[in-house]
């Protein structure tokens, strides 16, 4: 319990367990927050405003799609929206009088933060999702990471752990993996680290299915656009119509709709920094600037508005997501400021 006397309210809709006593009120994570509110009472205006923002997010749907995420999210934009619109800013020429009640004690001025309110509620989406099923009897398990969320683990059945990147997703059976047969299917970028010695674990995605026995991998499907690397142990690769790939170590292939084949190259950096993006480190040797910026947007759950043909411009370098000023810095040191980039409400401008 101690550990919540410092939250605040972004940090309780991140939090699981709060998630959880969210969801399922009878449960047992209902005593640890009696018990946090009888002690401490000054945090029940804290827990009521994060159970106010959780309440809108509950999933009710058979599967989460896509298009789904996208709604919740849009349904989170207008609750930060209307918390900044009732919060009255403090005004620059108050006085520390201002600031003090009749019998002359300091006030307690509230200080709200919206981005990492934001944050903290596309992490709670991402959790509510998968914990809600994660736990109901259907037999199709879901996760769904939110777009602007960061890096999401998910435990597999088998020991094996995937990475969901942004506004991706991730489903299996329950019953054929307790069968023994590993298959699931992905949307987005995920990146897994497989157990070896418990049979084929296959991913299927939009564009093509990848393969392996015990690996650590990543897949990337977005767009128009299937990029697979293999950091350790061997990767089938296949595509309908196309001779299957198989990559070693420090391979990756890419394909565009359109190629003819599945192309293997040299992954471009060592894999440690490949697999950095997990941490919310993402580096880049000259690929097209497009995607660079859509990932940027990605991170921050913002709009792209893009007023200038990025053309065949290619991007070196890195960003990384910690904040929009230092995420800026990096693209225009990068970009040798080629491009002018703004970063207004739920919005990335490039022009």
């Amino acid at each position: 319990m101690d550990k919540y006397l410092t939250f605040e309210i972004e940090d309780f809709v991140a939090d699981e367990q709060f998630c959880r006593w969210i969801l399922y009120p009878e449960g047992e994570e209902g005593k640890v927050f009696e018990r946090l509110l009888e002690s401490y009472p000054e945090k029940a205006p804290l827990l009521a405003e994060a159970r106010r923002l959780l309440e809108g997010l509950k999933v009710t749907e058979e599967e989460v799609k896509p298009s789904q995420i996208s709604n919740l999210w849009a349904r989170i934009e207008g609750s930060i929206a209307d918390q900044q619109a009732s919060i009255r800013p403090l005004q620059a020429e108050q006085s520390p009088e201002s600031l003090e009640t009749k019998e002359g004690n300091p006030k307690v001025v509230p200080f709200w933060n919206p981005a990492r309110i934001a944050l903290g509620i596309a992490a709670a989406l991402a959790l509510i999702v998968a914990i809600y099923l994660g736990t109901r009897p259907s037999d199709l398990i879901q996760y769904a990471n939110a777009n602007g969320a960061p890096a999401m683990k998910v435990e597999l059945p088998d020991g094996s752990t995937a990475f969901l990147n942004a506004a991706s997703t991730l489903a299996y059976s329950r019953s054929e993996w307790e069968n023994g047969s590993r298959d699931l299917k992905i949307e987005g970028e995920v990146q897994f680290s497989v157990v070896k010695n418990k049979g084929t674990f296959s991913v299927q995605s939009p564009k093509g299915t990848v393969t392996v026995l015990g690996t650590e991998f990543n897949v990337f499907d977005r767009k128009d656009k299937l990029e697979v690397k293999c950091f350790t142990g061997k990767v089938k690769v296949e595509r309908e119509g196309m001779d299957e790939k198989i990559l070693l170590p420090k391979k990756k292939t890419n394909f565009h709709l359109g190629d003819s084949e599945l192309k293997i190259e040299e992954l471009s950096f060592e894999s440690e920094v490949e697999r950095a993006w997990t941490e919310g480190i993402f580096s880049y040797d000259n690929v097209p600037v497009l995607e660079v910026f859509e990932e940027v947007a990605r991170q921050y759950g913002l709009e792209l508005e893009m007023k200038v043909d990025p053309g065949k411009n290619t991007f070196q370098g890195y960003f990384e997501r910690n904040s929009l000023e230092k995420t800026k810095e990096s693209l225009d040191f990068a970009l040798k400021n080629d491009f002018k980039i703004t970063f207004e409400t739920n919005k990335l401008i490039v022009e």
